[in-house]
């Protein structure tokens, strides 16, 4: 049986769903559908110029994940599953003791902290207790990744289009700031995060099978798109992600190290024999920025944190306007760890790491193949190097929480979930077909 048909297939090989994964099932239509109307209000303000308010637009889109997140509960009689009730009641606790002592602080809070303790909240038992309840089956998945992977086609497309003309002029800018290639993301940042986790839905959506031209293809169009962000964070963390992924492997099959180290050092000579080493490393490596800022914008978020809250925090948009009373220029304090300990101080940041601990220990301790533990936990790796520069979030409004925490919750989740006897007939399947062709 054919491993893939056209460009991308969902079909996998025969496994005779349980009849608890056919009346769990879905949760990949879903994973898809929440992303989709993340992206769109992003899309609609900021890639095509729709005249609405950005924050209405997104606070809309927001419900309407709400709306969508009920219909598929009651649809499918899903109830959340423990521990995660309890931990969103321990963190709803954090956040109103947040909430009270930026009170006692200050007179009052921001109406925005109140609003994202609530979707911090609705979020633990949507994306992890709603998804822990699920049972899934290799249909789900394929779904979301091969829906994922046509979703990045289409955001490359629409970028190589927007910036047609500026592309052949990147070698003889001057700096990279002069360029904006975000498709119709916010910023370019953003773009890189999407472009990152596509190499993680690209891998995911590749074990078990032969990479065929389209595969190549895209993952050039991928790699392309993602130096021309110039987003340092999201090309370190794809390095990351894709040099632990090929070390991971090297044990079980070196042939994906020895595939990785080829095409590396082909790009290396390409890029030596062209004489513009230097050129791409001052554009996208940017040495003399050195930490653009954010070494200043990371101390004055800690001093903040020293001085406001230790065990508490002062609030995430609290604290935002308290550092830029004190000179902070952005809105926010580029770094996922300073910006949970400023926003929820250590009671914060001791929570969400409770919560990716627990996501992750149900993945190994699960049925699923190595391969694709392999993609998994090296994506993990890279995320949290992203996450020591970047303003990676979980569980918040918008794009970028709804992005990360589908990638390191609920998929994560719905893989553990598997049945042992559908992990072992995909691997068993996966290895008939690479046999056969």
């Amino acid at each position: 049986m054919s491993a893939s048909a056209g460009w991308f297939s969902v079909r996998t090989e025969p496994a005779v769903p349980s009849r608890s994964n056919a009346t769990r099932s879905g949760g990949g239509w879903l994973l898809l559908i929440l992303l989709v109307v993340a992206i769109v209000p992003v899309a609609a303000v900021v890639g095509f110029g729709i005249p609405v308010p950005f924050m209405v637009v997104v606070g809309a889109g927001y419900a309407l994940q709400l709306a969508v997140i009920s219909t598929a509960a009651f649809h499918l009689r899903l109830q959340p599953r423990d521990p995660w009730i309890a931990i969103a009641v321990l963190y709803g606790i954090v956040q109103t003791a947040t909430l009270a002592s930026v009170g006692m602080q200050y007179g009052t809070y921001d109406a925005f902290d109140l609003l994202g303790a609530a979707a911090g909240i609705i979020g633990i038992v949507a994306f992890a207790g709603l998804f822990q309840a699920m049972r899934p089956n290799e249909r789900d998945l394929q779904i979301f990744l091969v829906g994922f992977l046509w979703l990045t086609f289409v955001a490359i497309c629409v970028n190589l289009v927007q910036h047609a003309a500026e592309i052949p002029s990147i070698l003889g800018a001057d700096s990279s700031y002069q360029f904006e290639f975000a498709s119709f993301f916010a910023n370019r940042n953003q773009f890189g995060y999407f472009l990152f986790l596509s190499l993680v839905a690209h891998a995911l959506y590749l074990h078990g099978r032969r990479p065929r031209f389209h595969n190549i293809g895209l993952f050039a169009l991928q790699i392309a798109s993602l130096l021309l962000t110039m987003s340092r964070g999201s090309i370190a963390a794809s390095l990351i992600f894709l040099t632990v992924f090929g070390v991971l492997r090297f044990r079980s099959q070196p042939k994906y190290a020895a595939s990785f180290l080829t095409v590396g050092g082909f790009g290396a000579v390409a890029v030596a024999a062209s004489g513009q080493g230097g050129r791409l490393e001052d554009l996208i490596l940017r040495p003399e920025a050195a930490l653009a800022g954010r070494d200043e914008v990371w101390s004055i978020g800690l001093d903040i944190w020293r001085e406001h809250g230790i065990l508490l925090g002062s609030g995430s948009f609290r604290s935002v306007e308290i550092a830029q009373d004190r000179g902070m220029l952005y809105e926010e304090f580029h770094s996922f760890f300073v910006e949970t300990l400023v926003g929820g101080g250590i009671a914060e940041l001791v929570v969400m790491m409770l919560i990716l601990g627990l996501v992750w220990r149900k993945v190994v301790r699960s049925h699923l193949d190595s391969g694709r533990r392999h993609v998994l936990y090296a994506s993990a790796v890279g995320v949290a190097g992203l996450a020591c520069v970047e303003s990676v979030s979980f569980f918040t409004v918008g794009l970028v929480g709804t992005l990360f925490t589908i990638f390191f919750v609920s998929l994560p989740l719905l893989y553990a979930n598997l049945s042992l006897t559908d992990a072992q007939s995909f691997a068993r399947g996966r290895t008939e077909v690479c046999a056969v062709n």
